[in-house]
């Protein structure tokens, strides 16, 4: 009888075990693919300190940084809504085009670096600091999609689609992947992505990724597939 119990009891926690299992696979879905390919860059400075404060005071750095040599004419809001082409300028800058690297604590100062942003008095910083990068990707959604948007970021971040914030994350933090996510909704057809990432110092790193089917303006194919219980 005792043998026969135990048994039992084994059975029991064995399958108790599995479906715990099972459930927790199906409230923590599959982060998806990282946004590299195809984005368009600038970076402005701040005032210091940068970062989360930055962010907090909710002055436009576009518009601050274009304001002394063309009236403040590019705002976060419009290129936000309409996005950007290569060559555009914001001030006495330029966007201009990079793909970015999936891993890494620093990635988005690799990036301004290489594409010659952070100039004080002309000569070319190797680690920015008390800056905020703006990066627009145009992604091309085949139907209407309820996703979620991740992100992680190095300092704080700003992500706008189709003109409308959508995240808004007041952290000074360090990051090497994604943080939190927030549910959206991709329309078909053209859709404009811009993430702003404020930099204080130390390491300057941007992640971002949409549970959905769509292709970037750099060409990127992402697919994503839910697993069953998967919750977008």
């Amino acid at each position: 009888m005792k043998r026969s119990i135990l048994l039992f009891s084994l059975c029991f926690i064995t399958v108790f075990m599995f479906m715990v299992t099972n459930a927790a696979d199906a409230q923590d879905p599959k982060p998806p693919e990282k946004i590299t390919k195809g984005w368009l860059w600038m970076s402005v400075p701040t005032s210091s300190p940068g970062g989360a404060d930055a962010l907090k005071s909710k002055v436009d750095w576009l518009k601050e940084a274009s304001g002394k040599l063309d009236g403040g004419k590019v705002t976060e809001a419009k290129v936000a809504a309409n996005g950007v082409k290569a060559g555009d300028k914001v001030g006495d800058l330029q966007w201009a085009k990079s793909d970015i690297a999936a891993v890494g604590d620093d990635n988005v100062n690799d990036v301004m670096v290489k594409l010659g942003f952070g100039k004080v008095k002309g000569k070319l910083q190797s680690d920015i600091d008390d800056a905020v990068s703006y990066g627009v990707i145009t992604i091309d959604s085949p139907k209407e999609q309820k996703a979620a948007l991740h992100t992680g970021s190095d300092d704080a971040v700003q992500v706008w689609l189709n003109g409308k914030s959508v995240q808004r994350v007041e952290k000074d933090r360090g990051a090497g992947n994604f943080q939190e996510e927030k549910p959206v909704t991709l329309k078909q057809g053209k859709n404009i992505l811009m993430v702003a990432t404020y930099e204080k110092g130390g390491g300057w790193s941007q992640f971002v990724g949409i549970n959905a089917d769509f292709t970037t303006s750099g060409g990127q194919k992402v697919s994503f597939k839910a697993t069953p219980g998967d919750k977008i």
